[in-house]
């Protein structure tokens, strides 16, 4: 019994210095730089706790590929490898999705004056673009073809992320438009 409850224990141990709290610390000031941003009071306070955040995110994800305690897949975030670009993916599908769908509508209405039905439009562009990209890509001939068309969609992503910024900043409508096609295309 006293052996079997020092295996136990050992194992234990082994088991917490497994864990890998220098990412989740990172990942965790990461957070809570964010979340400070919100409140901090001035503009140049919150762009200052909103590059910390990046920062502690990006060191988490380099320090995590020296740990002997992983917390993301060995490839995670590489662009030449299928899980690398599929973390990608599902990084930017929701910030993607928030920004063009959830705040555009209200921007839209607010900043540039457009009623909600062509607030709403607009919108839907993204949505029949990521419909109609997808039925093209699973009806892609080879599946060579699909996996190619599949590691666009990050790229498709953030140009769309960017096409969207500079047309609320310049007041563009057709960059605007442009830029919901290139994130339903990145969806699809």
């Amino acid at each position: 019994a006293g052996a079997l409850q020092h295996q136990l224990t050992v194992r234990a141990r082994q088991d917490a210095a497994a864990l890998p709290l220098v990412q989740l610390g990172a990942i965790g000031a990461g957070m809570a730089a964010v979340m400070i941003a919100d409140v901090a009071g001035g503009t140049g306070a919150a762009v200052l706790l909103l590059i910390l955040a990046a920062l502690l995110y990006v060191g988490a994800v380099y320090s995590d590929r020296r740990s002997p305690a992983r917390l993301f897949p060995k490839d995670a975030f590489r662009l030449g490898k299928p899980i690398g670009l599929g973390l990608w993916i599902v990084f930017l599908m929701p910030m993607a999705h928030s920004a063009a769908s959830v705040y555009l509508v209200y921007l839209i209405q607010h900043l540039w004056g457009y009623g909600a039905t062509l607030a709403g439009a607009l919108n839907a562009v993204m949505a029949v673009c990521w419909s109609l990209v997808a039925i093209a890509v699973a009806s892609a001939a080879s599946q060579q073809t699909r996996r190619r068309l599949i590691c666009l969609g990050p790229l498709f992503l953030v140009l769309g992320l960017i096409a969207i910024i500079f047309a609320l900043w310049r007041t563009d409508i057709v960059l605007l438009v442009g830029g919901q096609v290139l994130i339903g295309a990145g969806f699809g």
